[in-house]
């Protein structure tokens, strides 16, 4: 099954919304997760892999030097690299 079609009836806006509740973000601060989520999950779905390219790395340091945690933002990154790629993809 390709990927287009095995992710073609997700809602992304809602599955990134739960994928932000599921993480350890402050309430408060999850609109602004939510974007960084939005920003990262562009620049994953660009290849049939995982592509850390400099523009990949490039999101997750300006939202880091925005203040937001390195350790949340590593949750929402592995939840949607599961989502993506299969489970367990980003714990190996």
């Amino acid at each position: 099954m390709s990927r287009k079609r095995r992710h073609r009836h997700h809602d992304w806006s809602v599955l990134l919304r739960d994928v932000v509740a599921a993480s350890d973000a402050p309430v408060e601060k999850r609109p602004v997760y939510l974007a960084f989520a939005r920003e990262l999950l562009s620049t994953l779905r660009r290849k049939p892999i995982p592509d850390f390219t400099r523009r990949t790395k490039m999101v997750v340091w300006k939202w880091f030097k925005r203040g937001l945690s390195g350790h949340v933002m590593w949750q929402i990154e592995a939840h949607l690299l599961d989502i993506l790629f299969g489970r367990g993809w980003a714990r190996q």
